[in-house]
């Protein structure tokens, strides 16, 4: 992502009540929200996250997402929306990470303050360096304390963990099978892998089958039962509601014909 062509498209900054609830729908394209004061419950993907002040999210696209103002307070929030990179990515989720100081504030000021001017390529060489640093911060593995070697060793069996979930997602009994292969007590494994990843090993299978679902159903033009089938799901109606849970439609909406697909 970082090595291709990055546009800040559009930079706000806004001011929103207590109780504010926004409108749904779905991102079309990657931005990224700093939460600057209150706090909001930000529901993408599927995920239900509490972000407070000095909060800062990544949001790919393709994602239903609502969000509300969960505070009493008002909530002063900044975002950018950033022009579909011409790379292929590999962001499926939305990353949640708490800004380091004021950096992250300064950089979306700065990145106002451009906007606005009259753009020409140095301003917009400019964003897109700022913005990529940003996006570098935010990408980068959350630093953790090491007091021993027996966390090093757990946080490589976690990205082990995640390698083997993406190869055999389609599998029955994923999870059991993944849980019989770590050399780690459930609960525990179940903690650093969300520590890590910012979701539950069962969110993280549920992503990664319903991307390559997506892709099957656009790429392929198959129908909704075989694609459930191929990712994992033996039932197409428990199938489409992931489905639409996640995407935000129902897997038929992706289909080359209405007719094919669950009628829900």
């Amino acid at each position: 992502m970082l090595r291709g062509e990055i546009e800040a498209t559009e930079v706000y900054r806004g001011t929103f009540a207590g109780g504010f609830q926004s409108p749904s729908g779905t991102t079309d394209s990657f931005r990224i929200l700093l939460v600057e004061s209150g706090q909001l419950k930000y529901i993408v993907g599927g995920q239900s996250l509490k972000v407070g002040a000095g909060g800062l999210m990544l949001i790919p696209p393709g994602l239903w997402r609502r969000w509300e103002v969960v505070s009493e307070s008002e909530a002063v929030l900044s975002w950018c929306i950033i022009g579909t990179p011409k790379v292929p990515v590999d962001v499926s989720m939305p990353i949640c990470r708490q800004a380091e100081g004021v950096q992250e504030h300064a950089t979306m000021q700065r990145l106002g303050e451009q906007f606005r001017l009259v753009p020409d390529r140095a301003a917009r060489l400019y964003m897109e360096g700022e913005v990529k640093a940003m996006l570098a911060r935010m990408l980068a593995p959350t630093p953790h304390p090491r007091p021993a070697g027996g966390r090093r060793q757990s946080d490589l069996a976690i990205a082990r963990a995640t390698q083997w979930i993406r190869e055999h997602f389609a599998e029955d009994d994923v999870l059991s099978a993944l849980h019989a292969r770590v050399d780690l007590s459930e609960k525990f494994f179940a903690r650093r892998f969300k520590a890590l990843e910012h979701v539950t090993p069962h969110q993280y299978l549920v992503s990664v089958r319903m991307r390559e679902a997506r892709r099957l159903l656009r790429n392929d033009c198959a129908l909704v039962k075989q694609v459930a089938m191929a990712v994992g799901y033996s039932d197409p109606f428990h199938f489409s509601r992931l489905y639409r849970k996640h995407w935000g439609h129902p897997p038929s909406d992706e289909a080359a014909a209405p007719s094919r697909g669950v009628q829900e």
